[in-house]
């Protein structure tokens, strides 16, 4: 090897160390080479739960509210035993169409933002006492780029998926219009929600998870073909200016529209689903090896 291609073979190993480097240093990952993915349905779904439409893990216990047309109810559900479940009235609300919730240190927050037609004008984000599940107050907010309100099959303001993270709401949409979801934040308990980035994507939408130990976001999505459903796992990231960086598209082996996704322990996930004609709603551990 002469001394120049040494010269230049050494720069670039220095380039890659100083790369992964700072990714370890910030908590980024590296783009990995395989991820391995298991799934194991645990069951159905009681009756009551025929539109799950998110859900959060906490003390052992999946917390899971219905779409449109559920009521304004929490349910509480022992994975372990899914005869277990209650059902928690929350006061003071409406279910317009509720298609996600989130849990912080102090308070629960669902999305109520499904618009199938991208015509509703009463987006809202309710939130309630973390521990008396009492309702607080009423977010409602518009999309920034969105200047029309006619019902339409193809549209790109739809939404199904939200978490905090650094104090700042995070919704991700459902386009109906094209290949992407959009990201929109705003600083937790304001309505000044901005476009930040869109990404491509596999499938609709339906729910996303922030998973801070490895600050990295899980997309959850699905898509109609020939009246079966594909559903996937997106991976991403998000810089610090909100941009967003595709690390994995991961095809689940689950042929039904899933909707809710949350974490379960270290790579661990539960999935749900909604009913459908050839199923009742179900349950699902995800394992994500390699993550």
């Amino acid at each position: 090897m002469d001394r120049k291609a040494f010269q230049i073979l050494s720069f670039n190993v220095l380039f890659l160390s100083f790369l992964l480097a700072s990714c370890k240093k910030e908590g980024k990952l590296p783009i990995p080479a395989e991820f391995t993915l298991s799934v194991q349905k645990i069951g159905a779904l009681d009756s009551t739960i025929n539109e799950c439409s998110g859900f959060f893990y906490v003390e052992e216990q999946l917390y899971i509210i219905n779409d449109g047309g559920g009521g304004a109810v929490l349910h509480q559900v022992n994975p372990e035993d899914l005869n277990q479940t209650k059902p928690i009235q929350l006061i003071g609300v409406l279910n317009f169409d509720w298609e996600a919730i989130t849990k912080t240190t102090e308070e629960i927050i669902i999305g109520d933002f499904g618009n199938n037609f991208g015509n509703r004008q009463n987006l809202s984000l309710l939130h309630f006492d973390g521990s008396t599940n009492l309702f607080k107050r009423e977010i409602a907010f518009s999309f920034p780029n969105q200047f029309d309100f006619i019902s339409s099959d193809s549209h790109n303001f739809d939404c199904e998926a939200l978490f905090v993270k650094d104090e700042q709401y995070h919704l991700f949409t459902k386009n109906r219009g094209n290949n992407k979801t959009n990201l929109y934040t705003a600083p937790i308990n304001t309505a000044f929600f901005e476009l930040k980035d869109s990404i491509e994507v596999p499938a609709l939408i339906t729910d996303a998870y922030y998973y801070e130990a490895k600050q990295v976001i899980l997309l959850l999505g699905n898509q109609l073909v020939f009246d079966n459903f594909e559903s996937f796992i997106t991976i991403i990231q998000i810089q610090e200016d909100a941009t967003l960086t595709l690390i994995a598209n991961l095809a689940l082996d689950i042929k039904e529209q899933v909707e809710a996704i949350t974490l379960k322990a270290d790579n661990v996930f539960f999935i749900g689903s909604e009913k459908e004609r050839n199923n009742s709603g179900n349950l699902y551990e995800v394992r994500i090896a390699g993550l």
